[in-house]
């Protein structure tokens, strides 16, 4: 998949989840997703310059040495060239909109940008429409992957739970409303 910029790229990316959606028969408000993304997708305008995003970068896909450098990281199938602010989520994919302090300090400590992103006009409703994406691919995964398991139907809860609490984010938004403010991303405890 390519594209000339990253809003339609991004598009492309949502296009896809939201067809798997529906030939998995996944419970997903596609027209709800398409109209978020018409009316916040401006600001995905100011990613100009691509960089390479692991899409999962947990704890749980990296590999440490003694002196805690990273030294390997796995599971790179989300892997992408575009906005760096698109690694927050993968980062925390349960999460919302709290963002790591530490994470964001050591990024920039070794000169990485995602604090100042982050706190960009257009940064938090660029992370917001990466939480809506992820949320959809949550949700999606459990029918396309056939997810079985006791564990199953709390995951589904907690993935629709994700997916309806960022639309309804959005739906309180004017659709040129990219502050921080309005959306509430900030960087803060988790707890917080």
């Amino acid at each position: 998949m390519q594209a000339p910029d990253w809003r339609s790229a991004f598009t492309l990316m949502v296009e896809g989840i939201l067809q798997d959606a529906a030939d998995a028969g996944a419970p997903v408000p596609a027209d709800r997703v398409r109209d978020v993304l018409s009316a916040h997708g401006s600001a995905l305008d100011a990613c100009t310059t691509a960089s390479v995003v692991h899409g999962d970068l947990w704890a749980g896909n990296l590999f440490l040495d003694s002196a805690q450098r990273i030294v390997g990281l796995i599971d790179t199938e989300r892997t992408l060239w575009g906005d760096p602010l698109f690694d927050l989520i993968g980062a925390d994919q349960f999460g919302l909109w709290n963002v790591d302090p530490d994470l964001l300090e050591g990024n920039t400590e070794h000169g990485g940008i995602l604090a100042a992103e982050l706190a960009s006009p257009t940064g938090p409703t660029r992370f917001a429409l990466y939480r809506l994406y992820f949320s959809v691919i949550l949700v999606t995964e459990i029918s396309v992957r056939d997810y079985e398991g006791e564990w199953v139907a709390e995951h589904r809860k907690s993935a629709e739970g994700m997916l309806a609490a960022v639309l309804q984010r959005f739906d309180e938004l004017a659709p040129t409303n990219t502050t921080t403010s309005a959306l509430g991303v900030r960087e803060s405890n988790p707890q917080g």
